[in-house]
């Protein structure tokens, strides 16, 4: 299963998950291939321990950046 896949698949069990994606690709290029609510975060490898603690207490606070998924995955 690819990230496409297990983000769809995350969502028909709880459409309301918080995910945050990571992807050694670009926020927007990642983000615009996913249909629906986009992702509350999104962290772009190679990345370091510390931003990824960051960005996982931002979503987990309740603050997440939601990006719009304007294109539906392949």
């Amino acid at each position: 299963m690819d990230g496409g896949e297990t983000f769809r698949a995350l969502r028909g069990i709880r459409p309301d998950i918080r995910i945050i994606l990571s992807s050694g690709y670009d926020q927007q290029d990642t983000v615009r291939h996913l249909a629906g609510p986009g992702p509350a975060g999104f962290i772009q490898k190679p990345y370091r321990s510390k931003e990824l603690v960051a960005t996982v207490r931002r979503v987990l606070e309740g603050s997440p950046e939601r990006m719009a998924a304007t294109v539906a995955i392949r």
